[in-house]
């Protein structure tokens, strides 16, 4: 097409030229209206062609390069305002798991579920006037467990109570449902409400519901920096490190720990507890005996840990009445009954082995008693013998021994009570010796050896009463 337009323009250039040469030649008269060509100026109107180069406007190549507009690509990059993958990381603003995490919160169950409707808290329970009871105590927790019973919590923060089991054992000595363990939730249902000694308890209640269970642990109460057992803990689950022993009187103890001292603790099965002794009570339960509140570890062994008796004399090196650093009683020896209703104290004048003796001042008329604080280890069926010197020149006062033999928790009672007992010792002004001798019983591992003490005839605890005794020993016959 182009190229037949450069065509007709040459050609119709050609013809001008020509035409131009023969107008140059005619002369001035030849230039009349008639003799103009008016026809052959047509070229003029024919010279469309410079109207028809439309190739100007038909370069709309320029306007058909709306691939600059197409490019679009530009615009169609909405694949960066389509990464929206960056909005659309929403799983940070999804990690709502950090807000959704309440389970934190949601550990409020425990506290939610504390009282629902019908239910009611220890607290409660314990304004209640002693005898039957209709109350339901729900989501408590089982803090300790013994024998007969168990205590239980509300929270980390609220009351305990012990739930006493044993006026409901059956006949073989089973309880009456399966018991709880340590850190069970119970929905518990109170029939009765009472106390021991001070001590308040649940003592009846139907078969618990178990509701779920918990970390018995937390519940505990440290006890460490000082804090004294008492009415607004009784009950309540506590633990302790770094107790010392300052006195033993049988399952008594007396402990000093943080700013705390004369502590009492009662504590079952706490052979191995001596005085001097350190240890760290694992746990136990703040209970109250006529007044008194005091800790109490049903079993010493479980209870406790890291014993150091490293300052005790669990041995019969004291057993001469030579070491008096400890006093009252001395080292190696406890008092196990009425421990305020005598002293023990050195005598330097009256003595029979060695350079002192044990002088017993007795000032009540109930029966005391020493024992040596070491449980001798022994072997079952085989002869032990007790033997202890004593100076006995007081009419109001007389003294025997007793031996007993220990299966590692607990006394074995002998078939015949009398077989355990030495005779009494009588008035008189020469030393005298006392024995008893017993073949240990099945099961026994363990010795110990007593003496005790008893008013007579004309006594007065205002003026009291003394003998002495010396050359403590047990011997394997």
């Amino acid at each position: 097409m182009q190229r037949k337009l450069w065509l007709t323009l040459i050609v119709a250039g050609l013809t001008l030229g020509m035409n131009a040469c023969a107008d140059s030649t005619t002369d001035t008269a030849d230039t009349s209206d008639s003799d103009v060509v008016s026809s052959d100026t047509a070229t003029g109107e024919d010279t469309t062609t410079v109207e028809d180069t439309t190739t100007v406007e038909d370069t709309t190549t320029v306007e058909d390069t709306t691939t600059v507009e197409d490019t679009t690509t530009v615009e169609d990059t909405t694949t960066v305002e389509d990464t929206t993958t960056v909005e659309d990381t929403t799983t940070v603003e999804d990690t709502t798991t950090v807000e959704d995490t309440t389970t934190v919160e949601d550990t409020t169950a425990v506290e939610d579920t504390t009282l629902p409707e019908g239910c009611n808290t220890i607290e409660a329970l314990k304004a209640l006037p002693e005898g039957p009871a209709d109350f339901l105590l729900c989501n408590v927790a089982v803090t300790y467990m013994y024998d007969t019973g168990y205590f239980v919590q509300g929270s980390a923060d609220t009351a305990g109570i012990g739930v006493y089991v044993g006026g409901a054992l059956k006949d073989d000595g089973t309880w009456p449902y399966d018991a709880p363990a340590v850190g069970d939730l119970l929905n518990l249902q109170v029939t009765a409400f009472g106390s021991y000694n001070g001590l308040q308890q649940i003592t009846a209640s139907l078969a618990p519901e178990n509701v779920g269970t918990t970390d018995a642990s937390a519940y505990a109460l440290d006890l460490s920096a000082g804090t004294l057992p008492s009415e607004e803990i009784e009950s309540r689950l506590v633990t302790l490190t770094g107790a010392m022993i300052d006195n033993k009187e049988g399952k008594v103890l007396t402990l000093s720990y943080g700013t705390a001292t004369d502590v009492p603790f009662y504590v079952l099965n706490g052979n191995d507890l001596c005085r001097n002794a350190t240890f760290d009570l694992v746990q136990g339960i703040i209970t109250e005996y006529n007044g008194m509140h005091q800790i109490k570890s049903f079993d010493g062994v479980a209870d406790t840990a890291n014993l150091d008796a490293s300052g005790c004399a669990v041995d019969d090196s004291n057993w001469d009445f030579e070491d008096w650093t400890l006093v009252d009683p001395p080292l190696g020896f406890e008092k196990t009954d009425y421990a305020d209703g005598f002293t023990v104290t050195q005598d330097t004048e009256a003595f029979h082995d060695g350079a002192s003796s044990a002088k017993i001042s007795l000032s009540t008329d109930k029966t005391t008693e020493l024992a040596q604080s070491w449980y001798m280890p022994v072997t079952a069926g085989t002869n032990y013998s007790l033997s202890v010197w004593t100076w006995d020149n007081d009419p109001n006062i007389r003294a025997r021994l007793v031996l007993e033999f220990y299966d590692g928790t607990q006394e074995i009672d002998p078939e015949d009570k009398n077989e355990q007992y030495s005779d009494y010792s009588k008035d008189n002004a020469d030393w005298q010796s006392l024995n008893v001798t017993r073949v240990a019983p099945e099961g026994a591992i363990q010795l110990r050896g007593y003496i005790r003490f008893y008013d007579q005839k004309d006594f007065d605890p205002a003026v009291g009463a003394s003998l002495n005794i010396d050359g403590w020993s047990v011997s394997m016959n």
